[in-house]
């Protein structure tokens, strides 16, 4: 990334401030001097401008046996806040968060049958106005995840297929009634930022697979995210897929194929019902994820993979059926390649818009790896 102005070199000096602050709590203007390498007055206005925009603040100084120290900074937690808005075929979910990923207030609702986007909007934000109730703490943004084709600029649904939605600008709305900036991203997108901002063990490369209503996966290498359509690798000859295709591995391992394929029940309400056929029918998805994990390991060469998604947290076992169907199509050499649940569990889908909104709005770590590549 090219840096031409003054005000370039200076946002992302910002940047690197505030995300030190993030990071190594109780740091002093001198410490992120020293650390960062800037000049000290320009380093203690930066940290003047962010304390009076509510992004940090000051703590308490100590006396230590040398005088007192220098005045330890940190985030100014609740000085902001995000929104994170999930929709998925069965639940939606809203999520209020602080600067550092702690929940405030939280909400699920029964996503309704086939909605109209107006129908879903006045839904989510009834029921956000009301969690919200005209709160003091400003609003830095709002990001809203979803599984279908969004346009480049995160602003329209291209196409959501399931509801017959195409071409709908569907962050005006939340951006017009609830007073702050909103865009949408990919639930699969979403849920791998989670992993890498919000979750304790972040490891720096793996295999990111999303098995719930859809099958999504991301590679992860450092900064390096590239996204694939796993879900809709051809598999067999037959099978209707929501994408318009034929025998795709969605057909087979999806959740809305296994809810299809049992009369339209929930996956929660046949993860405790287990009807007759259930447990077949899940195991072989599990072996179909598996061996199309394995052809993304190959590809990859990634030895960690992720397993996220609504499946898994409901049907914990399917984990270690999946994991035998992975390494029974590895070559020797492949072996080691492991698949662990997401340190997220069940909150990973909710967390995910929060983060991608802390990245976009506040922290932008997205911007400083591409600064420093």
């Amino acid at each position: 990334m090219l840096l031409h102005q003054p005000s370039d070199i200076r946002t992302i000096n910002r940047l690197r401030v505030l995300n030190l602050i993030r990071s190594q709590r109780g740091l002093s203007r001198a410490d992120i001097s020293k650390e960062l390498g800037l000049n000290k007055p320009s380093c203690s206005e930066i940290v003047n401008d962010l304390i009076g925009e509510g992004l940090v603040t000051e703590g308490e100084k100590t006396e230590t046996a040398s005088g007192r120290r220098p005045t330890p900074l940190m985030i100014a937690k609740n000085g902001h806040l995000v929104v994170g808005i999930s929709i998925g075929l069965r639940l939606c979910s809203i999520a209020i968060s602080d600067l550092e990923g702690n929940v405030l207030g939280y909400k699920q609702v029964p996503t309704p049958q086939h909605p109209t986007p107006k129908e879903l909007c006045i839904l989510l934000l009834k029921d956000f106005l009301h969690m919200y109730h005209g709160g003091e703490k400003k609003l830095a943004g709002c990001v809203v995840s979803l599984s279908g084709r969004i346009s480049e600029n995160n602003t329209s649904v291209e196409e959501l297929s399931e509801w017959g939605w195409k071409d709908v600008h569907l962050t005006l709305p939340f951006t017009n009634n609830m007073g702050c900036v909103c865009s949408l991203v990919d639930e699969t997108e979403a849920m791998v930022s989670a992993e890498r901002l919000l979750a304790k063990e972040r490891p720096d490369s793996f295999l990111y697979v999303n098995w719930g209503e859809h099958i999504g996966a991301t590679s992860v290498r450092g900064s390096q995210e590239d996204r694939s359509d796993l879900g809709h690798a051809r598999i067999a000859n037959e099978g209707s897929c929501v994408c318009g295709g034929t025998g795709c591995l969605e057909t087979v391992s999806a959740g809305w194929a296994v809810e299809r394929n049992f009369g339209g029940k929930s996956l929660r309400e046949l993860a405790q019902a287990r009807p007759a056929g259930f447990d077949r029918a899940m195991d072989t998805a599990a072996l179909a994820l598996g061996m199309e994990i394995a052809q993304a390991v190959a590809i990859t060469g990634q030895k960690k993979v992720v397993l996220s998604g609504n499946i898994p947290t409901l049907l914990p076992s399917l984990v270690e059926r999946v994991t035998l169907a992975m390494r029974s199509s590895l070559p020797p050499f492949l072996q080691e390649a492991e698949i662990v649940r997401s340190p997220l569990g069940d909150k990973a889908r909710q967390m995910g818009p929060v983060a991608v909104a802390l990245d976009r709005y506040i922290f932008r770590q997205s911007l400083l790896a591409r600064f420093r590549t």
